[in-house]
């Protein structure tokens, strides 16, 4: 197993918007209170940690590959001829392939307790290298409290890559993981979603499909969804939703619940979302990842697609419709779509009014 080792003096960086204002997370100590742990500290001042030239590791049959990474930030790659990319918090390198990609990206990232041990917490970055049109490679580096270890110190192990979900497992030990350890969180703003992005060479924004309050609702009693049971599903564009028609049942703030046995899951948080175009490159579609845990690692995540209705072949919705299309069970992804003239070029004005091709 290849260990990595590090020590050093405090050391603060520029990073992300997202994480300038916390690198820590929550988890429950002993007596069930949640505690924050930051790890500001344990970044490392070269701006990557690197596991070199370690044989079979981390995927067995590919010799000399070395991954590299950074704790709540964009990694400072040790190959700038290979890792052309920007804005990752992992990397995968294949020296004998030269080839270089994104096991994650910064600024798509979720903090979560850790499973394994209950003490301390996990740090995933989403939305790497496109595997499949749906999956993504990604990275979870879990921190766990080790009081021997000296303060300013973390020792990293690898642990496996899990390739259903394209999900690479790092292990790390550190005192600041520790319940003793924690500190006051601070103040965080969880970012407005970007709710613009490039397709067919121009801007689109898709703001003026964002519920103005509530959000879009889809209720099954037919049985379409393969669920077992009629579901209700809540979904907002770009936002949480806004005022919850299951009050009793949904308490976490999500842009997307899934409503079922007198039982509300979430299924993706607007701290974790990124813009893709679709497969069909018929319009784009926006993930909201690390919705609630369906195991004791993996949580769930959502995907809705925007179609221009003149670039398909497929029937779609209604305008303004929201309609559910089916679950990825294997990576429990829940796909919804709605058709907008939007993405059509030129813009064709609805009824509902046009949108800027700029963002506002």
């Amino acid at each position: 197993m290849k260990v990595l080792v590090v020590c050093f003096a405090l050391f603060v960086a520029c990073v992300h918007a997202d994480f300038t204002a916390r690198c820590g997370g929550f988890f429950p100590d002993t007596n069930g209170n949640s505690v924050y742990v930051d790890f500001t500290a344990l970044k490392s001042p070269t701006g990557r940690f690197l596991f070199e030239n370690v044989g079979s590791w981390p995927v067995p049959g590919q010799p000399n590959v070395t991954f590299e990474f950074q704790l709540c930030g964009e990694v400072t790659t040790n190959f700038p001829s290979l890792c052309t990319h920007t804005g990752s918090g992992a990397n995968f390198v294949n020296l004998t392939t030269g080839e270089c990609v994104s096991a994650g990206e910064a600024s798509v990232a979720a903090w979560s307790p850790n499973p394994h041990s209950g003490v301390g917490v996990g740090l995933t970055y989403f939305h790497g290298e496109q595997v499949t049109n749906t999956l993504h490679m990604s990275t979870r580096i879990y921190i766990q409290c080790d009081p021997a270890i000296e303060d300013n110190a973390v020792v990293f192990k690898y642990e496996h890559y899990h390739d259903g979900f394209a999900q690479f497992h790092l292990f790390a030990q550190s005192k600041r993981a520790c319940a003793a350890n924690a500190v006051s969180p601070p103040q965080h703003t969880v970012p407005a979603v970007t709710c613009s992005t490039t397709f067919r060479n121009r801007v689109v924004d898709l703001s003026n499909l964002t519920v103005s309050s509530g959000s879009y609702l889809f209720v099954n009693d037919t049985g379409i969804m393969p669920v077992g049971a009629p579901t209700t599903s809540e979904i907002q564009i770009c936002a949480n939703i806004g005022q919850t028609n299951f009050p009793g049942l949904c308490s976490r703030s999500s842009p997307v619940n899934l409503i079922r046995n007198n039982t509300c899951i979430s299924l993706g948080d607007v701290s974790a979302y990124a813009w893709d175009v679709n497969p069909s490159g018929a319009g784009v579609h926006l993930t909201y990842y690390h919705g609630d845990n369906f195991d004791n690692v993996y949580q769930y995540s959502t995907a809705i697609y925007f179609e221009c209705p003149s670039l398909v072949q497929h029937p779609l919705p209604p305008a303004g419709v929201l309609a559910y299309e089916h679950e990825e069970v294997a990576i429990r992804q829940w796909h919804y779509i709605i058709g907008t003239n939007i993405l059509c070029d030129p813009v064709t004005p609805t009824t509902t009014g046009s949108s800027s091709t700029t963002p506002s």
